[in-house]
């Protein structure tokens, strides 16, 4: 790049990389969801969540396919 379109990225950069750094900060990114761990599916996680927690948790979901049937075979104890 030379001239003014130099110019204008290296001030977008400028203008730009802090703010995203304090964004960043200021909003972390959600963990990633562990089938493995003690934390049960919700509405919020994909059916591949879903199938992967009940899989690690040795629950049968043959020929369940949508989120409301596997979330019903979440154990709610």
């Amino acid at each position: 790049m030379t001239g003014k379109s130099k110019e204008y990225s290296d001030a977008y950069t400028a203008a730009y990389t802090p703010a995203k750094a304090a964004y960043d900060t200021a909003h972390p990114a959600a963990p990633a969801f562990d089938p493995t761990g003690s934390v049960k599916p919700t509405d919020s996680n994909t059916v591949s969540d879903i199938t992967a927690w009940l899989d690690a948790h040795s629950i049968d979901h043959t020929g369940k396919t949508l989120k409301a049937d596997l979330l019903a075979l979440v154990p709610t104890a």
